[in-house]
């Protein structure tokens, strides 16, 4: 799948509701089964190739607050979404993660720098 493709994959499994306010952030790389990707201090184990995409479900509230995890796989599109508190970039934005979608609304600062 393309990056656009995976990108509207991780954006579409959010509901209306949590569109209306979210900022969708996505990885650039792909993970290969066996690596491991850190989800609130916990680690979870990739099992296919797969896209890390974050969505803020509520920008502007300080840390921490309700988001997901959504990794899509990079074949199929198939997303599995894993609640959390914590964004990846409490101690820096990892490199190739962008911005894919922002809600009409969302100021500028409450917007990770990417």
């Amino acid at each position: 799948m393309t990056p656009d493709e995976l990108a509207r994959a991780a954006i579409e499994s959010l509901s209306d509701e949590e569109r209306s306010r979210a900022v969708v952030y996505m990885d650039d790389r792909v993970l290969e089964p066996g690596e491991e990707v850190e989800i609130d201090g916990g680690r979870v184990e990739i099992d296919a190739p797969t896209v890390v995409a974050f969505a803020d479900l509520e920008p502007g509230v300080n840390w921490g607050h309700r988001c997901r995890y959504l990794l899509v796989d990079a074949g199929s599109g198939g997303v599995r979404a894993i609640d959390a508190q914590f964004p990846p970039f409490l101690r820096g934005t990892p490199p190739g993660l962008r911005v894919v979608y922002r809600a009409a609304g969302v100021p500028d600062w409450a917007v990770a720098d990417t």
